[in-house]
């Protein structure tokens, strides 16, 4: 069962996480939004280059799990499995997500484990994202890059699939993505 809410603005939001055992995390996950946008102005030459390899090495160990377990790369199963056993280097507390170019998981995907994604331009997903899982956590969608515009957060636990974000408006619609740990 898919259950979505919407809120008119951050306080709404933030009024009903408080009421919610992991409503702090949601309040953390702010405050590193904004620690990460003064960041803007510095030097990003290497940004694309470093999320790519991210991105890369998740793949190389997913694929390696699914050739090892026999599940599908994209199974809830193995991204399960995978979310406890493979960290990676930025931010260990963080788990995977999958953004999909078409609706119903269709097409090329990226795995976005453990980066803050400030400009999905930079390794060639602006505005590419129609569907998304997420695994053991949350995150937020935005309609301009370095987490600006309005923006579309996600949570599921342990696991949640939006098959059409272009049902909240972001389908094709989304420049950066901020991941959220929730517990």
């Amino acid at each position: 069962m898919e259950v979505a809410y919407a809120f008119d603005s951050d306080e709404e939001f933030f009024a009903w996480a408080t009421e919610m055992p992991f409503g702090e995390s949601f309040m953390r996950a702010e405050e590193r939004i904004r620690d990460k946008q003064r960041l803007q102005s510095a030097d990003h030459s290497d940004l694309g280059a470093r999320i790519s390899g991210s991105v890369e090495s998740v793949r190389r160990q997913l694929h390696a799990m699914a050739e090892q377990t026999g599940l599908s790369i994209d199974s809830q199963e193995l991204l399960t499995r995978a979310a406890r056993e493979i960290r990676t280097a930025d931010d260990p507390s963080l788990e995977p997500t999958i953004l999909y170019e078409s609706p119903k998981f269709a097409g090329s995907s990226i795995t976005v484990w453990d980066q803050y994604v400030p400009d999905l331009g930079v390794i060639g997903w602006s505005n590419r994202a129609w569907s998304a899982k997420l695994i053991f956590g949350a995150g937020t969608l935005y309609d301009q890059p370095w987490w600006q515009g309005r923006k579309f957060r996600m949570f599921g636990l342990p696991y949640v699939e939006f098959s059409d974000l272009g049902t909240f408006g972001f389908g094709g619609n989304t420049k950066s993505f901020f991941p959220a740990f929730v517990f």
